[in-house]
């Protein structure tokens, strides 16, 4: 991409690091490539789709401020691609998930912020479909939280989310802390 910058295949180039960066699990790097695909190509035919991407990979690293701003942006920009719906779900949850991170931030009793991490889990899980994330907010809920009544509940969770991911031997080791404790 430095030697031939405007090569007619540098943006599928940088889409396909984008992607290798995000397959292997590097969401910043990946974010980054989406976010140079998007500065250097931004009438480009893998723009839009860049948006997107960029803002799933903000969510997996719990930048949601961040992830707004994208989808903000791409429903500025976008408003009548096929990618506009989808978007506008997920601007919601993460705002949802954003309210939530407030609550967590202001001076609560424990069971309250127990059920505002519980619920963000939730959020995380069920409406933006990251059971990746999840994991490890549902984890959260239960090693801190261990005795409000999110605890068990989150501990489960945790598991059906690594099943979900086909992590079995990690979702079999917290069903079986599961039922010791």
């Amino acid at each position: 991409l430095s030697l031939y910058p405007g090569h007619q295949h540098s943006e599928d180039a940088l889409q396909a690091i984008a992607r290798i960066f995000r397959a292997n699990d590097l969401y910043a790097e990946a974010a980054s490539a989406y976010s140079r695909l998007m500065e250097d190509y931004p009438n480009g035919d893998k723009t839009s789709q860049a948006y997107l991407e960029a803002a799933g990979c903000r969510e997996l690293l719990g930048e949601w401020k961040a992830a707004a701003e994208l989808y903000e942006l791409y429903l500025k920009k976008f408003p009548s691609y096929p990618g506009a719906k989808d978007a506008q779900r997920k601007l919601a949850a993460v705002r949802k998930v954003i309210h939530h991170a407030g609550l967590l931030a202001d001076a609560l009793p424990s069971g309250k912020k127990a059920s505002a991490l519980y619920e963000m889990g939730q959020i995380v899980y069920k409406e933006l479909g990251s059971p990746q994330k999840a994991v490890g907010i549902f984890a959260e809920v239960a090693d801190q939280f261990p005795k409000s009544y999110q605890g068990p509940d989150a501990r489960f969770s945790q598991g059906a989310c690594q099943l979900r991911e086909e992590a079995f031997e990690a979702a079999r080791e917290v069903f079986e802390r599961l039922i010791k404790d």
